[in-house]
């Protein structure tokens, strides 16, 4: 295959991502990039290695914005993103386990992985009250003073 622009390989590695979701498989951060970069390895010639160090990095922030795609979102997100049937849960989510990043199935978080998710949501939506309130105490005592 042979890319004629930067968009080209955005659009497979989030193609690639998204693939692995629908195919319920688990997404590997450090994985998907190793994939990549082995699918893509015709390189040679002395600068070899300056090519693979920057297409490493390069390959990694676009995993890593891929997966970033399924972050938590304060509204309903995109809705390819969401179970059918559903208004907010997300096709996958990024967990941490152990120290690599993994984009889960819903069907394979584990019910410790829920709970922790639920808790975070909810210490997102007391974060999210509290702050409206402090916007209306604020805009309250400014209107007083004015």
């Amino acid at each position: 295959m042979t890319f004629q622009d930067i968009k080209e390989i955005r659009a497979l590695i989030t193609m690639l991502v998204a693939d692995k979701i629908a195919a319920d498989q688990l997404v590997n951060q450090d994985w998907t990039v190793t994939e990549i970069l082995n699918r893509y390895d015709d390189i040679e010639g002395s600068d070899k290695d300056f090519y693979l160090v920057a297409a490493r990095h390069w390959v990694n922030g676009e995993v890593k914005s891929a997966i970033g795609k399924y972050d938590p979102k304060p509204v309903a997100g995109e809705e390819q993103l969401v179970l059918d049937g559903f208004e907010y849960l997300q096709k996958a989510y990024p967990l941490l386990r152990g120290a690599v990043r993994v984009l889960v199935p819903v069907n394979q978080i584990t019910d410790a992985e829920w709970d922790a998710k639920e808790k975070e949501y909810e210490r997102m939506g007391d974060g999210c009250y509290a702050h409206a309130a402090e916007i209306r105490t604020y805009r309250n005592s400014r209107q007083q003073t004015a």
